[in-house]
């Protein structure tokens, strides 16, 4: 079945057009039928399969398969359905004689990508209000680290409170209650993805 790309040191003589399969590249006419291969071409083929064809342009030799280091972003590329595309596309994570559908491993990192968001340091705080209060300023350094996804779970005198009523901005707790002076607080700061943080009220017949 072609194309069939594999290395043969037999002994007759190899049919490429019907033992292997043309490209219409320079490679199917090298050398030349009783011709020997110039020196300076075998060795610029050689070094093409040291460097996997490192180059800024695409390769103009290229089959089903053919790897290229892409030094305009360092990435690694496989040539496969007419395209060059990241070797990752072509890395399987599930064992093909399986049932199970092939996962590639950017298909994996596609589905954990939205997961992999969350992962942000665990951040918490503690202090006392002195008056009523409705607000709870994130203390300076910690801000940094609190991104959009990041959720308040907020503690008063030991006592979770209903974390839906809590929303974060600008660096500051808006609580949706109020602190009365001299209640102790324990804050602590988690990374959500916005599925997963269910603000509505669910109601237990």
């Amino acid at each position: 079945m072609l194309p069939d790309n594999r290395v043969r040191l037999i002994g007759p003589l190899i049919d490429f057009a019907n033992q292997v399969g043309l490209t219409g590249q320079d490679h199917d006419s090298f050398p030349g039928p009783d011709q020997q291969a110039r020196y300076d071409t075998m060795r610029s083929y050689l070094i093409g399969l040291l460097s996997n064809q490192s180059s800024f342009n695409a390769p103009t030799q290229y089959r089903e398969g053919t790897v290229w280091f892409d030094l305009n972003t360092g990435v690694l590329r496989i040539f496969h359905n007419s395209a060059w595309h990241p070797i990752a596309d072509a890395i399987a994570l599930i064992d093909e004689t399986q049932s199970t559908p092939l996962l590639t491993l950017s298909q994996w990192f596609q589905s954990l990508s939205g997961y992999l968001a969350t992962f942000g340091p665990e951040i918490t705080f503690s202090g006392q209000a002195t008056q009523v209060t409705g607000t709870i300023p994130i203390p300076t350094t910690l801000r940094p680290s609190v991104t959009p996804t990041y959720e308040a779970l907020i503690w008063i005198n030991g006592l979770l409170k209903n974390p839906a009523l809590t929303t974060i901005s600008s660096g500051v707790i808006i609580l949706g209650f109020n602190l009365n002076a001299g209640d102790a607080f324990t804050v602590q700061l988690k990374n959500y993805l916005p599925q997963n943080f269910y603000r509505t009220a669910v109601t237990v017949p």
